[in-house]
């Protein structure tokens, strides 16, 4: 029997703890939190960095070589979830329309009355961190990626493209229309321009665009499903379509306690979250268009997003400072 060093005894025993740490990191993924902030700090020792070299372990990773983790959250009921209110941001002489989540968590909002962008801290303790100023006036905002964000200007009819870090302006885009409620998936954008919804390929800049409908006026607010499909609602006719990429329409929703449809988001699953601006409400719908629940009581809802990593609904009220948050916990 050969005999087997002592040095290679460590070497494997290494290997092996390296092995089950990944283990249990792929473990944690699989848990049902909706909240999970794990920080792992060690000294990294001179032999440790011996284990890159092993092609077994070339998926393991050092502080020296982060690699993100991503942990899922627990899939909600919508039917029979509870929400409850979580809690109410002031933002004071505020008028907006459009909001997005950036990749770290922080809430970019567009405040169309002041002109400017509000960048702010919606984790615990509410906190505006950035203010930027701009020339029009803003509606639609819709981060790209990790490090940039369009934000559209009606009158001026552009689109800003700026750096999410620090807000600078790294290009505009003069369009033939107005634009309000915008959105993007893979290579499309498509924006609402009031009189009709209209989707760009291959980026707004190389103009490849078409009308995806011209049928209902009043459609500022747009959206786009994972597969692609389009949303928008319009407040003149008070309903809410759903049509592919072709055109072809999916669904069409009304309801008669659906009045002034202002705002919409999208969940994890593709349900769909109007807000009813006239009738004090908000209908939660599937994916297909069928009414899951309607939310009652909420004070003329002007404004909606969904965050998924939280199961959280923010909703700014109009006529108020009141940006409040509901909180979706499972049964």
């Amino acid at each position: 029997m050969e005999k087997v060093s002592e040095q290679e005894i460590t070497e494997t025993r290494r290997v092996l703890r390296c092995s089950r740490m990944k283990q249990i990191c792929e473990d944690l993924q699989n848990l049902r939190y909706s909240k999970l902030e794990i920080s792992i700090q060690a000294k990294l020792l001179e032999n440790a960095r011996k284990l890159k070299n092993f092609t077994c372990l070339a998926e393991l990773t050092s502080n020296e070589h982060l690699k993100p983790v991503k942990v899922r959250p627990e899939k909600i009921d919508l039917v029979n979830a509870t929400v409850k209110t979580d809690c109410v941001f002031q933002i004071s002489e505020n008028n907006i329309y459009g909001g997005d989540f950036q990749s770290n968590g922080k809430l970019l909002l567009a405040d169309n009355n002041q002109m400017k962008l509000i960048l702010c801290n919606i984790d615990g303790i509410f906190a505006v961190l950035q203010e930027k100023k701009l020339s029009g006036s803003p509606f639609g905002v819709c981060c790209i990626g990790k490090n940039e964000v369009l934000v559209t200007l009606p009158d001026e009819k552009k689109v800003l493209r700026l750096d999410l870090d620090s807000l600078e302006i790294k290009d505009t885009v003069s369009l033939q229309c107005k634009c309000y409620g915008i959105a993007t998936s893979g290579n499309i954008t498509v924006i609402g321009t009031r009189d009709s919804v209209v989707m760009f390929s291959g980026g707004l800049e190389e103009r490849e665009c078409k009308t995806i409908s011209s049928y209902l006026s009043g459609t500022d607010d747009v959206a786009l499903d994972d597969e692609g499909n389009v949303i928008y609602s319009s407040y003149s006719h008070n309903k809410v379509r759903k049509q592919d990429k072709g055109g072809n329409l999916l669904f069409s929703y009304t309801h008669e306690k659906l009045k002034d449809p202002y705002g919409l988001a999208v969940g994890r699953n593709g349900e769909i979250f109007v807000g009813g601006f006239s009738s004090n409400n908000i209908h939660i719908l599937s994916g297909s268009g069928k009414l899951l629940r309607i939310l009652e009581e909420i004070e003329k809802p002007k404004w909606i997003k969904f965050q998924i990593d939280t199961n959280r609904l923010f909703v700014m009220e109009s006529g108020s400072s009141n940006l409040k948050v509901y909180q979706f916990t499972g049964p």
